[in-house]
């Protein structure tokens, strides 16, 4: 069932993105390792997708809105098994697996139709 809709999508995107990178700081597992530095990353490639999106509140709209579904599955899935592929799993994982949840179910529920259209 697809009931998120496209601009809501947008701009839940600017705002994962800041609050995963400020997740290891809000949720106190800083450590300096893969831990901290995934969400980082994983941040900043989510707001740069979010800039080049062919979609209302972005930058370049350069990246079908498809594709931007399709990259947040995957970055879903790599969050949610981060924590066992760099072996950070007895310190830390809720953050990881919840950051990953919400990036493979709000692609999965929000609508494929953009009106926007870039010019």
């Amino acid at each position: 069932m697809r009931f998120i809709p496209v601009d809501v999508h947008n701009i839940m995107n600017y705002l994962y993105g800041i609050l995963i990178i400020v997740s290891p700081w809000l949720f106190d597992f800083n450590r300096g390792g893969a831990e901290t530095v995934i969400p980082i990353v994983v941040g900043i490639v989510v707001l740069g997708i979010s800039l080049a999106t062919n979609y209302k509140y972005s930058l370049a709209k350069i990246i079908s809105f498809k594709a931007h579904l399709t990259a947040d599955i995957v970055i879903g899935i790599f969050l949610i098994v981060s924590p066992w592929l760099f072996g950070f799993n007895n310190y830390v994982y809720i953050p990881h697996a919840a950051f990953g949840l919400i990036a493979v179910m709000t692609s999965l529920m929000t609508e494929r139709r953009v009106a926007y259209k870039a010019y």
